[in-house]
């Protein structure tokens, strides 16, 4: 059996591989003491938490559902 993704699939699973790195992000930075990397790993959660915003907007126009 062969399997084929189209363009929302593949948007779609990397909506889901962006959410899950913001998630891993503000974990991460929870743990960390030092002012500076916390800081790092805050900045790095924002950044994929707008990327996972775009990812549903462009699902959303290309007709595709959450």
């Amino acid at each position: 059996m062969h399997s084929s993704m189209n363009d929302i699939d593949m948007l779609v699973d990397f909506e889901k591989d962006t959410r899950l790195a913001a998630v891993a992000y503000l974990s991460t930075a929870g743990e960390i003491r030092d002012p500076e990397l916390k800081d790092l790993f805050l900045d790095f959660s924002r950044t994929s938490m707008k990327m996972q915003d775009k990812c549903t907007e462009l699902i959303n126009m290309l007709g595709g559902e959450f």
